[in-house]
């Protein structure tokens, strides 16, 4: 993060602050702003700051989702730390405590305003593994905290599961949703015994061979436990639905060989569509490169 001296940025947002006895925390989408006192604004919400003394003084961070970059603060009349590209803005008002003017001005209803602009990366994928005779797969931790529902509309059912957009900020052109048929293929390569169907199916089995076979083919597991139960596992979204209303489909692969959690192959699960978490990513796959 760059680094800027402190008072220049609190002067002059003390002298804006007191223009006005409300402070507007307005975030777009692409991130959220973090304060020190008051938590967190999420995106797409405003988070309204009451100044009623002259005490008031907090500091905000601009933090961007996964996928996104912050650019600057925004300009416009009573926006504060206008232009500004440090992601931190200190605001405060404690400079002037005691100016007889300060108290009209705080008993005022004027509005000021902190707004963090974010902009989307667009970044072609990179990161995959090529599956001899199948396709090229995207690894599935790129698009951890992505629900089911974002990932349909980039990559619909009206266009074939083609998607066509951003996703985490990587470019989905030329890459497809896979079906549970695509990830059952995938699975069965390493050698699940009894090979799994091409419909929502699963395996469990103590000691395989498949399940380490699997992870040591550049596969990057998204969840890598250890201590007396350890276990790695990789769960991604597929375009199926899930077998409960409101659900969606899930591939699953884990590498456990302890009676807590054994090996596991999966077609068969299934999360509400909602869900967006850092132990979910999706199943992307495209043709391989000639």
């Amino acid at each position: 993060m760059r680094q800027r001296g402190i008072a220049p940025l609190v002067l002059v947002a003390a002298l804006t602050i007191l223009q006005g006895c409300r402070l507007q925390v307005m975030v777009p989408d692409g991130g959220e702003v973090q304060s020190v006192g008051s938590g967190i604004c999420p995106s797409q919400l405003t988070c309204v700051h009451e100044i009623d003394d002259a005490t008031f003084s907090e500091t905000f961070t601009a933090v961007p989702d996964i996928g996104w970059v912050f650019l600057r603060w925004s300009n416009g009349d009573d926006f504060l730390c206008p232009g500004d590209t440090n992601p931190v803005c200190v605001v405060t008002n404690v400079p002037l405590a005691g100016n007889p003017g300060a108290e009209a001005i705080i008993d005022s209803t004027r509005s000021y305003y902190l707004t963090p602009i974010f902009e989307e990366l667009e970044r072609p994928i990179t990161d995959t593994v090529q599956m001899a005779g199948i396709a090229e797969f995207a690894q599935p931790d790129l698009f951890i905290e992505l629900s089911w529902n974002e990932i349909r509309a980039v990559c619909p059912p009206w266009n074939n599961h083609e998607c066509d957009g951003i996703l985490n900020g990587w470019d989905m052109t030329g890459w497809t949703w896979a079906d549970v048929v695509m990830i059952s293929n995938v699975f069965n390569t390493y050698g699940v015994t009894p090979p799994l169907n091409p419909f929502p199916d699963g395996r469990a089995q103590n000691g395989s061979t498949w399940a380490p076979a699997f992870f040591s083919d550049s596969w990057r597991e998204i969840v890598n436990v250890g201590g007396a139960n350890p276990y790695r596992e990789i769960q991604g979204w597929i375009r199926d639905e899930g077998g409960l209303f409101g659900h969606g489909g899930v591939g699953w692969m884990r590498d456990g060989d302890t009676p807590l959690f054994i090996d596991f192959a999966a077609t068969n699960q299934s999360y509400t569509k909602t869900t967006a978490t850092t132990f979910l990513g999706a199943w992307f796959h495209r043709p391989l490169p000639p």
